[in-house]
């Protein structure tokens, strides 16, 4: 499949993974100033989301055999690689499935272990909008926040609302992304660890990657250092990207 992505910058190349629900355009910010410190960052829309295909399968395998298609698209042999959340379970499983072609990794708020299912709440609010039915943004935005309190999950859902001709529409599977929905929270597995440098940078207020999740890390990924981000729950690079920036740079640039 092949996959929208954003560039930005020349240099070494610098990938960055979006987590669930999320997109490439949310990381633009972030990526123009990694690209200032001479990387060339490309920012893929993962598959069922942004400006990617859609599909009915979705999982871990199908989005590393997504994310190499890129990389020969691209002519890149090896790249420094960051994903969040969701994305950081993509990144792993590629650093896993292909260590030749990772330099460095970089986990954004996300561990090895099996996760509980959840979210369910998001994917049954945005399945709930009958498009037939509404003829402004506001009008989705109060549908879904009758399953979605928060504002901030609300305002991402929202970036995936596109107007198609007089109607609205989610840029994301969510349907897929429904049927498929055990599939994001599988452990990573693998019976050959990954040697190379790992930073795991997590959210010192998420519940995500706790200190007791290290020593399991460190089974798959021996080389991982486990750092934490000041004042930020899971969406560490909105919380303190100041932080996170110079962290993330200060290991890619060593």
């Amino acid at each position: 499949m092949k996959l929208f992505y954003r560039e930005f910058g020349n240099g070494k190349p610098f990938i960055i993974i979006h987590g669930l629900f999320g997109m490439s355009d949310n990381w633009v910010a972030i990526a123009k100033q990694i690209a200032e410190k001479g990387f060339r960052v490309i920012l893929p829309d993962l598959r069922n989301h942004g400006q990617s295909l859609h599909s009915s399968v979705f999982d871990y395998p199908s989005m590393v055999n997504d994310l190499l298609d890129l990389f020969n698209s691209l002519c890149i042999n090896k790249a420094l690689i960051c994903g969040h959340s969701m994305g950081g379970k993509v990144a792993m499983n590629f650093a896993i499935a292909h260590p030749d072609r990772v330099e460095k990794l970089i986990v954004a708020d996300m561990g090895v272990k099996e996760y509980a299912v959840h979210n369910n709440d998001i994917l049954d609010a945005m399945l709930s909008v009958d498009f037939t039915a509404v003829s402004s943004r506001k009008e989705v935005e109060e549908k879904i926040e009758e399953f979605v309190k928060s504002y901030s999950v609300r305002q991402l859902l929202m970036k995936n609302l596109n107007r198609n001709g007089n109607a609205f529409e989610w840029k994301l599977n969510a349907l897929s992304i429904k049927d498929n929905f055990k599939n994001i929270f599988l452990r990573v597995e693998t019976e050959k660890p990954f040697n190379k440098p790992v930073l795991f940078i997590h959210g010192e207020l998420s519940d995500y990657v706790l200190d007791s999740d290290f020593e399991d890390i460190k089974k798959i990924f021996p080389s991982a250092v486990l750092e934490a981000v000041p004042n930020a729950g899971h969406w560490i690079h909105a919380d303190n990207p100041e932080f996170f920036i110079e962290s993330i740079l200060d290991f890619s640039l060593a």
